[in-house]
């Protein structure tokens, strides 16, 4: 049976880089997948080119081409990282870190209970913290082009910790502050109690243990996770 030369093994990967796939271990996927495609079709007609064995193939994906599966590996990935974050986060409520976690309430309680701008003291505890993390993407964003343009190869996984998951539930939290915000009378009200002071503590705690998760933990053992992921990611 006829198979692929490395020249054109190659091609494919040319090919799904010119099709928008930026990731080297979902090119690598499609490779794969395109490979035993076009082979397929040899083993009927032996005189089909490979160029036309490749459109042929590339058709069967539909009109989006590898937008969809793109997208769909996106959301596996950023569903693994999810739980990735949860299973960092419940260490936090163990011992011996549950103790620190324990402190960490009591200081926001102690500043919210011995403060009149509990509000001001809130927005900095929430606000500073997605200020990091955007310079970091920000950063995270000029390195990967610059990555891009010198040929590097990109890995999915790697993409989904760098820019923190995209960070959904942070937009979410900026897109309904300014809400928030507009109703200090609210907010002072539910401050100014202690069962109000001890809840939004609790919200603040867990908030600022997921953005270390995400902006600090995780990218400090990024390799191991993705080779978790993709063990081949070891030897390059």
């Amino acid at each position: 049976m006829q198979k692929l030369t490395t020249e054109q093994i190659n091609k494919l990967y040319t090919f799904t880089k010119k099709h928008y796939v930026d990731y080297y271990d979902l090119q690598t996927e499609l490779v794969d997948h395109l490979s035993n495609g076009i082979e397929a079709q040899w083993q009927e007609n032996e005189k089909l080119s490979f160029d036309d064995a490749l459109q042929l193939e590339f058709k069967k994906f539909g009109i989006f081409g590898f937008t969809d599966l793109v997208s769909e590996k996106q959301a596996k990935m950023t569903k693994r990282y999810n739980k990735l974050i949860l299973s960092i986060l419940k260490t936090y409520f163990t011992l011996p870190k549950v103790l620190l976690t324990i402190l960490l309430f009591l200081v926001v309680f102690l500043i919210f209970q011995n403060t009149t701008s509990r509000i001001h003291v809130l927005v900095c505890l929430l606000a500073i913290p997605m200020l990091i993390l955007f310079g970091k993407s920000l950063k995270h964003a000029i390195n990967k082009t610059k990555r891009k343009k010198s040929g590097k190869k990109l890995w999915m996984f790697e993409e989904v910790i760098s820019s923190y998951g995209q960070s959904i539930f942070l937009f979410q939290l900026i897109a309904h502050l300014p809400q928030a915000l507009s109703s200090p009378n609210t907010l002072n009200n539910i401050l100014n109690t202690s069962v109000g002071s001890m809840i939004t503590s609790a919200i603040v705690i867990l908030f600022l243990l997921m953005m270390y998760i995400i902006v600090y933990v995780i990218p400090s053992e990024a390799r191991e996770h993705i080779i978790k992921a993709h063990p081949e990611y070891n030897l390059v």
